[in-house]
């Protein structure tokens, strides 16, 4: 209460709340053909619970999402035990995610904005700008993904002391259903917006001074709409990723009780976005990052176990940026976004154990 600088207990009729409800599931299995071989499956559903805030057009809460996956997978056990091959494919399925892509700027906001113009300058009467207000800030938009991938690991211990580990995984992702109500939503808005203008050109009417024009604002929304709620393989994908790392115990001598690591991380190039010529993919780059570890362990009494450790992530300190996307998707017109990596990074742990 602002008035009088209280507050006011809230009962729950002055709550706005939404109830979901669904159903998940989770198998798995294991199958020990012999002693070195064995094959794995799992499948499990989900229920994906929107936050609070999510709201969709026309600006009511969202449905929630559903998912499914399975996995298959064998096990290869050599050496003794020495060594562990894993090779697995996956599936995933998503429906109804909610997800922002922009949706607050690109249609709240401008909706907001337009109709304060059009209003402001009469073009449309308060009943008209009633109607086509949104009901709610809306945030959020639908859509589904489907991914299909494949990981191979090898864990070995090399010797007593030496151990290392391997990974690689490449995954399809693609979406499909994209902001369906959003892009209706923008088909029949954009429409209405040059229409109430009656005839005059939407280039030279302006929703504020210094603003855009109202054709600007229909191709700024058209472009969003063509660029980043495209069907197809989803923007920022790195389809191919490798990381391997290894350690070496010291169990004796004068090194005895420390550990020394280091490993490298690699990723693919990134979907950047498509040509708007011929629609064809345009590709980042890939980079990859160096990391080490330390450690000392060391018994401080019978009950009483110390560890200490210390990771360096991108030991080189590589800080070049990466491409993220260019102007209008076109490579000529120069980048609107980039991907700044983190630099070097210290982290010390200490543990003790008892």
């Amino acid at each position: 209460n602002d008035i009088g600088n209280e507050y006011v207990p809230i009962g729950p009729n002055d709550v706005i709340f939404n109830e979901y409800t669904g159903d998940t599931k989770s198998l798995g299995g294991v199958f020990h053909a012999n002693d070195w071989l064995s094959f794995t499956y799992n499948t499990a559903s989900n229920v994906d619970v929107p936050d609070n805030d999510a709201r969709v057009v026309p600006g009511t809460f969202p449905d929630a999402g559903e998912g499914e996956g399975e996995d298959f997978g064998v096990i290869l056990n050599l050496l003794e035990g020495k060594m562990v091959v894993r090779a697995l494919r996956y599936e995933t399925s998503q429906r109804k995610i909610t997800a922002a892509f922009g949706t607050p700027g690109q249609v709240y906001n401008r909706s907001e904005r337009v109709l304060d113009g059009l209003l402001d300058q009469g073009f449309i009467t308060d009943a008209e700008n009633a109607a086509h207000r949104l009901g709610d800030r809306v945030n959020r938009l639908y859509l589904d993904k489907d991914s299909v991938g494949y990981e191979f690991t090898v864990t070995a211990n090399v010797t007593e002391n030496w151990s290392f580990n391997l990974n690689y995984s490449k995954t399809d992702k693609e979406q499909s259903n994209v902001g369906d109500a959003v892009k209706e939503w923008a088909s029949a808005e954009s429409a209405f917006w040059v229409q109430a203008l009656g005839g005059m050109d939407p280039n030279t009417v302006f929703v504020e001074d210094g603003g855009n024009s109202i054709q600007e604002e229909v191709d700024d929304l058209n472009f969003w709409i063509s660029d980043s709620l495209r069907p197809g393989a989803t923007k920022g994908l790195r389809p191919h990723k490798f990381n391997v790392f290894t350690n070496y115990n010291f169990r004796d001598g004068l090194l005895k009780g420390f550990s020394v690591g280091g490993g490298y991380r690699w990723l693919s190039e990134n979907l950047m976005g498509w040509l708007p010529s011929n629609g064809r993919n345009i590709w980042g780059e890939a980079y990859g990052t160096a990391d080490l570890m330390f450690r000392y362990r060391t018994k401080l009494s019978d009950k009483y176990h110390l560890s200490v450790q210390l990771n360096i992530q991108n030991v080189l300190d590589e800080d070049e940026y990466l491409p993220g996307a260019f102007n209008g998707n076109d490579p000529n017109r120069g980048l609107r976004q980039i991907y700044l990596r983190e630099p070097i990074d210290y982290q010390l742990t200490t543990t003790i154990s008892f």
